[in-house]
C-alpha cells in the first residue's frame, strides 16, 4: 500500500473528557480529507484476545469495550470478530480508494 503525503493514526480514549477527544481530533484535521474508520470486534473476540496478549492487563477489555467508541461517528467501520486482518485492511483500502481520500493507494 503506497500512501503519499497522508497520516494514518490509531487513537482511543477511555476516559471521559470534554472537549471529547474526537472534537479536538475533528478540528486539528479539519483542513485535511479525513475518515474516521472504527475497528471493533465483539465483546467474546476481545476477551479471548486479551488473554493471549501478555501484555495486557485482564479484564480491561471488558470495561473499555463499552466506552472507546461511544458518542463517535464513523465514516466507516470493519469487524475483525469473523474478518481477517489482511481482509479488513483491503476493505479499509477499498473504502478510501472510493472515497477519493488518497489518490495515490495500491
Amino acid at each position: 500500500m503506497k500512501i503519499c503525503n497522508q497520516l494514518i493514526f490509531q487513537c482511543f480514549w477511555v476516559v471521559k473528557k470534554e472537549p471529547h477527544p474526537m472534537k479536538i481530533w475533528r478540528s486539528v484535521l479539519a483542513p485535511y480529507s479525513t475518515a474516521y474508520i472504527a475497528v471493533y470486534c465483539n465483546l467474546d473476540t476481545l476477551e479471548e484476545r486479551e488473554k493471549n496478549r501478555k501484555n495486557r492487563k485482564q479484564y480491561t477489555a471488558r470495561e473499555q469495550f463499552y466506552r472507546v467508541h461511544q458518542d463517535i461517528k464513523y465514516d466507516f467501520s470493519v469487524n475483525t470478530t469473523k474478518t481477517s486482518t489482511e481482509t479488513c485492511a483491503k476493505t479499509i483500502a477499498q473504502f478510501i480508494r472510493k472515497s477519493s481520500l488518497i489518490e495515490d493507494i495500491s
